[in-house]
């Protein structure tokens, strides 16, 4: 369920959640839990070009194994005499385990071939300090999602993802992914945006 607010340049949004959590022991033996979240969220637009979000998540099982706070705190600005650019800064802290993460992002938005094809590039470095690993990870993530209209209801999209981690967690992947997106709008199935 969600809660949202909203007044000139500031919003806030509250939200709960609830899901099974089935755990399978060394033995096989089956264990129901509930995962409960609850969550604040709140961002201010200072101005056309720089904003800023802040928000909490609590994770709490009924059992009490393993609840988690997660906060977070987003500076984002977009360059004024170059728009489709947006930078920005991330700060997020965890606990049960100990997480700080520190992290840059540049994200840039356009649209190519006459204004249709949407295309958005991201590229995020994340500084990760995990107290189970004991000590620090680089990751850089690097997004690229294209989006062309087949027609005004139907779309065919491309996300790849590319991650490299240095130091302490090594790790590297990659994903690839395309789908068709359907507008369910009767209007837009039978033209009616494009007759004059």
């Amino acid at each position: 369920s969600l809660l949202r607010f909203e007044k000139g340049k500031f919003f806030s949004i509250a939200s709960y959640s609830r899901e099974p959590v089935v755990v399978t022991d060394v033995v096989r033996t089956l264990d129901l839990d509930y995962l409960d979240t609850y969550g604040i969220s709140a961002g201010y637009d200072f101005n056309e070009y720089f904003s800023m979000i802040g928000n909490f998540f609590f994770n709490y099982y009924t059992k009490r194994t393993r609840d988690r706070k997660d906060w977070r705190g987003i500076w984002n600005y977009r360059l004024p005499f170059f728009r489709q650019l947006e930078l920005g800064y991330e700060l997020r802290s965890r606990d049960r385990p100990s997480v700080s993460t520190h992290s840059a992002t540049a994200r840039l938005t356009d649209r190519f071939l006459n204004n249709t094809v949407l295309v958005d590039g991201f590229y995020r470095l994340d500084s990760e300090r995990h107290s189970e690993n004991f000590g620090r990870t680089d990751k850089h993530v690097f997004q690229l999602f294209a989006s062309y209209p087949i027609l005004d209801w139907i779309s065919l999209n491309t996300e790849v993802t590319f991650q490299v981690n240095k130091h302490k967690d090594p790790d590297n992947f990659k994903t690839f992914r395309n789908y068709i997106t359907f507008i369910l709008d009767s209007d837009a199935i039978r033209g009616k945006y494009n007759s004059p």
